[in-house]
């Protein structure tokens, strides 16, 4: 069906702008983080410059890579990496994936229909690449995964089933 994106800006700075996206993935199921995008023109390619999917890991929220404060627990877990993705060249996308809060109640739901929670994360990926590669701004061509933590486990199990991806990153899987 129809994408039905819903956005709004969250943040503004000198240097980016953080705008929520927010779209449907599946019947009842949303796809939703932060797409960081830089204020000043690309260097190169046509005015376009290439995506990283940053997933942050379990209980995570896709604030936690931009904005924080120097003394905040965040900040010393994540340094505000997609702020220094943005200074290198890239637009950053955050997405918010449903390892939150009671998440294994979604995952009991889905064994029995042959299905897992990386099922969601796929589809709302997909989704999400689907509107994302229509910015004027961004690379389609040149898109990489990173993830952290246990959004290291989604690496290895969601973006090696979508050619778009070009790079994959597992920073930590240090669960599995």
């Amino acid at each position: 069906g129809p994408l039905n994106l819903r956005q709004r800006v969250v943040q503004e700075t000198p240097t980016y702008r953080a705008t929520e996206i927010i779209l449907d993935a599946l019947p009842g199921v949303i796809a939703q983080g932060v797409l960081l995008e830089p204020r000043t023109e690309p260097p190169n390619r046509a005015g376009k410059r290439p995506l990283i999917v940053l997933q942050h890991g379990l209980e995570g929220r896709p604030e936690v890579y931009f904005g924080q404060p120097p003394d905040s627990k965040d900040y010393a877990t994540y340094r505000n990496f997609g702020e220094t993705l943005l200074a290198a060249g890239f637009t950053v996308y955050c997405p918010q994936n449903p390892y939150q809060g009671d998440f294994r109640r979604l995952q009991l739901l889905a064994h029995p229909r042959g299905l897992s929670l990386f099922s969601f994360i796929a589809a709302q990926s997909a989704r999400t690449l689907d509107y994302l590669q229509t910015r004027p701004g961004i690379d389609p061509r040149r898109i990489l995964y990173y993830g952290l933590s246990y959004g290291g486990a989604t690496a290895l199990r969601v973006p090696n089933f979508d050619p778009r991806f070009r790079a994959i990153v597992c920073a930590g899987n240090f669960n599995d």
